[in-house]
């Protein structure tokens, strides 16, 4: 295997993770999704959209740091974009793929899944293009593009264990 430990990195870990209140964190799964687990004690502070951006980059470029890992989210391919060790992916399907596939994955009606998905989809580009100045859709910001529908998940995860594979990185 590659050994690589997939990490999801939802905001209140990032917070967790930078304030002095964690106490331990580790790499899990929730309803087949990697996620970043925090134990924190006391609360989390509230902070401002550009000081958690400076969080978020500084725990993105630790946890990428540590070794072979999968960063899912918080830009990490416009966080890491001049660290020469990365592999840059991003995931495409049509939208009535990715829609459906939300409301089955979340248990939700179709149609909060399709708005859920276009405010998420407004914001990654906003927050890539007012802090980072790339157009998240950008093919270019990318090693690979992949298109889930059509490969399907296995097939797409082949894809990029193969690359990793002629990297050198097993």
């Amino acid at each position: 295997g590659l050994n690589l430990a997939l990490v999801g990195i939802p905001v209140l870990a990032i917070v967790a993770l930078a304030a002095p209140i964690m106490s331990s964190y580790g790499a899990g799964f929730r309803e087949g999704w990697p996620v970043l687990v925090i134990l924190a004690t006391g609360t989390v502070p509230e902070l401002s959209e550009p000081a958690l951006v400076r969080v978020t980059e500084a725990v993105v470029a630790e946890v990428a740091a540590e070794g072979r890992v999968v960063l899912i989210g918080r830009a990490a391919p416009a966080v890491l974009d001049r660290t020469d060790d990365a592999l840059h992916v991003k995931l495409v399907a049509s939208p009535a793929f990715r829609v459906r596939l939300a409301a089955e994955r979340l248990g939700m009606d179709v149609k909060d899944a399709e708005r859920i998905m276009k405010e998420t989809d407004e914001a990654r580009a906003r927050y890539h293009r007012e802090r980072y100045k790339k157009d998240w859709l950008d093919a270019v910001n990318y090693h690979m593009v992949l298109n889930s529908e059509r490969l399907g998940m296995d097939g797409a995860a082949a894809v990029i264990v193969a690359e990793a594979r002629r990297r050198g990185w097993d």
